[in-house]
């Protein structure tokens, strides 16, 4: 027996805590228990490449991320007194991201040392699970964490790796027991719990969960689909005449024209704009950098995943410590004072990216986004904690009505209002494509 909580809440910065914390609290009770009737040996031999909380998320910023918190968390455990001086160890097994390392490095500490939280994307996991003697052993898991799930489900490159670790979960994880048997017993003959957390619920992701774990408890949080009603939006029509509508040239640079036209409007410290695709990525940014080729005006990095991981950092790295004249570790130390700091990308950045240390002012679309959802998520990288932002979208044709609806710019739409009687967008029911066609 197992129970499944599906978990969707909005975007806001302690979304992770939400579920981490109840889970981390089980996690103290379960070894408060084990202590009591036996001793802190025998807990430390349990830890040893046996994680008892498993969370996967669909890319390494995502991950690193979550290891972030936990960290925090075990830190803020570890100073106090009333948990007489328990904590746990959080471990993060990614291919790419701060944290990755050479597979065999990653099965040597996890052998070796305690892991109380295991953090991984779904392919790293699996090829770690099918690498013969890797030690890991995922029978003891009490907590398994989809995060993301919307994502992870509609993927379809994560299927196979998915199910290679619920197998080792559920036969007790690499190989099964010493004897080659399943060790299901392992958590006192109850099924691990499943946690999937989402900021979207598609439809058709809900049909799925729900057909396929029909007693599923979901736990909604408040401001579900909407964007917050601190983000003052502003949408542009960059429609074309019916004789160029085939004309691509013409509706890019209509589209580049009016970028130029909004960020010259808005002039803050940070700004992302958002593209569908890698080609748009690099000629949204190669037209920036033309237009101030003595940078004077602004700074510009890309961010998706024809950039190699290393760059990737980086680039991320040198965008969220540039602004204000500061220092980075990337030798951004040039002095950065009146400069806009913007940061070109695809959804990639949409997803398990905080910028919360380092404030998003405005968000620009500059390619409406494929799903409904994305909007919500590329506009909630703004205005976050209380804090105001901006959101300019461009579209044309048949988007302007969709584009109108989810911005709760008509009538028509279920946009809500604030206590201030200011209306924020609201998404109807909707579902994400299933091909990867123009995703990153």
């Amino acid at each position: 027996m197992f129970s499944l909580i599906l978990f969707v809440f909005n975007l806001r910065p302690d979304s992770h805590n939400s579920y981490l914390l109840p889970l981390i609290q089980k996690l103290h009770l379960s070894d408060m228990t084990i202590m009591e009737q036996s001793n802190n040996t025998q807990l430390k031999k349990l830890r040893m490449g046996s994680p008892r909380i498993l969370i996967l998320t669909p890319t390494a910023e995502l991950a690193d991320q979550i290891h972030t918190v936990c960290s925090s968390l075990s830190r803020e455990l570890s100073s106090s007194a009333s948990t007489t001086s328990w904590t746990f160890n959080p471990f993060v097994t990614t291919a790419t991201g701060s944290h990755s390392t050479n597979i065999r490095d990653q099965i040597r500490m996890l052998q070796t040392s305690p892991v109380d939280v295991l953090i991984s994307t779904p392919g790293r996991l699996a090829t770690i699970l099918r690498t013969k003697n890797s030690g890991l052993d995922l029978g003891h898991v009490q907590s398994l964490v989809l995060d993301e799930v919307d994502f992870l489900l509609v993927d379809e490159t994560f299927g196979p790796q998915l199910r290679t670790v619920g197998v080792a979960v559920n036969q007790g994880g690499g190989g099964g027991g010493e004897d080659g048997s399943s060790n299901n017993s392992k958590n006192g003959g109850n099924g691990p719990q499943f946690i999937f957390v989402t900021a979207t619920l598609p439809e058709d992701v809900l049909e799925s969960i729900q057909s396929e774990f029909p007693n599923v408890t979901q736990l909604r949080g408040p401001g579900l689909h909407r964007t917050s009603p601190s983000v003052h939006q502003s949408l542009i029509d960059v429609s074309v005449p019916a004789s160029s509508n085939r004309d691509q040239r013409a509706c890019f640079d209509i589209k580049i024209r009016e970028m130029f036209k909004a960020l010259r409007s808005r002039r803050c410290n940070k700004t992302l704009i958002f593209c569908n695709t890698v080609e748009t990525c690099r000629n949204v940014e190669n037209a920036l950098k033309r237009k101030d080729k003595r940078r004077r005006r602004n700074k510009v990095w890309a961010y998706h995943n024809a950039l190699s991981p290393e760059v990737r950092l980086k680039n991320l790295h040198s965008f969220s410590t540039a602004g204000g004249g500061e220092g980075g570790a990337y030798g951004n130390d040039d002095g950065d004072d009146g400069l806009e700091c913007i940061l070109v990308c695809t959804d990639r950045a949409a997803r398990g990216i905080d910028f919360d240390a380092s404030p998003i002012d405005h968000v620009l679309l500059f390619d409406f986004p494929k799903d409904p959802a994305e909007y919500v998520r590329r506009v909630g990288r703004t205005a976050r904690a209380g804090r105001a932002g901006a959101s300019t979208v461009l579209a044309y044709g048949w988007q302007l009505p969709i584009a109108r609806k989810i911005m709760g710019l008509s009538g028509g739409g279920k946009g809500g209002k604030d206590d201030k009687g200011k209306k924020s967008a609201k998404l109807d029911a909707f579902t994400m494509m299933k091909s990867s066609d123009g995703w990153d």
